[in-house]
């Protein structure tokens, strides 16, 4: 019994080891190479196979150069996108919640409302509270007006499309202007893409470019993948101080920053030395 418990302990190991070394394996790839050019591939993939569309190429850059999370980004409508009012090529995007959406659309952070009259509430027009606003760079902007116009050209749409989009991609208008309101990112159905839809097109990508997909754990981490991609790049890269940070991702707290730190063994070992050279320089050794 004791040889078979010293075998089974010794299989235990070996197994265990073996995962560490995948993952290790994993890490070394994504710290070689940076998340930078894995998303650089990714977006390769996307604009050299026409299964993929613009609208994949603009929800993972959304997450990724904006930080924006997933539920933020499929529950855009169109009245959200605003034109910046101080540059005239750039935009503004309002992340609200509103009665219309669904539970995968919700904008964390923003207001939750369970009545149309509460769009009316003072508390829901304040910036910072009812809604948080996100800034749009020269292309992004674009893009975003040329996916709206590319996936609604109403000459080129069948009877049934033109139903489907009017029945099923309607937003709440929140403006109370009398105009119809409709969600920005729709399937080929022209339905409101659905969370587990986007998760399984996430799901092939991260695959085709040999990253990790986090087994066992829930697959909204694939998408969050970004947002802390966009979260280093403001640390490695700009610089960014913690609070920052905070302004940039929209959090609360500025403790809920430091979770995004993680630094490559490269940045480790040289902040190391770093730390080493002006230990020296002040010990005078």
């Amino acid at each position: 019994a004791r040889k078979q418990s010293l075998n089974d302990a010794v299989q235990l190991d070996q197994y265990l080891r073996r995962i560490k070394d995948i993952k290790e394996e994993y890490t070394a790839k994504e710290e070689k190479e940076g998340f930078r050019d894995m998303l650089d591939k990714m977006l390769n993939i996307i604009d050299g196979d026409s299964k993929y569309t613009l609208r994949d190429n603009l929800i993972i850059r959304l997450m990724f150069e904006r930080g924006l999370r997933i539920g933020e980004v499929l529950g855009i409508t169109i009245e959200d996108i605003l034109r910046h009012p101080t540059e005239d090529d750039c935009g503004l995007l309002a992340l609200r919640n509103r009665v219309s959406d669904r539970k995968h659309q919700h904008a964390k952070g923003s207001m939750k409302v369970t009545s149309v009259n509460e769009y009316k509430s003072r508390e829901y027009k304040t910036a910072g509270y009812g809604y948080q606003t996100v800034s749009l760079p020269p292309e992004l902007f674009r893009l975003l007006g040329d996916y709206i116009n590319e996936s609604r050209n109403y000459f080129r749409m069948t009877d049934t499309a033109w139903k489907n989009l009017k029945k099923c991609c309607k937003a709440d208008n929140v403006y109370d202007d009398g105009r119809e309101n409709y969600y920005v990112f729709i399937s080929k159905n022209y339905a409101p893409i659905s969370k587990t839809g986007w998760n399984e097109i996430i799901k092939t990508l991260f695959t085709k470019i040999g990253l990790s997909l986090d087994e066992g754990v829930r697959r909204e981490n694939l998408n969050h993948r970004f947002r802390h991609g966009y979260a280093m790049f403001l640390v490695e890269h700009m610089k960014y101080e913690d609070w920052e940070i905070q302004e940039e991702l929209r959090h609360g707290s500025i403790n809920t920053v430091k979770t995004y730190y993680n630094p490559t063994s490269d940045t480790r070992l040289k902040n190391s030395v770093e730390i080493e050279n002006k230990m020296r320089a002040a010990l005078e050794i």
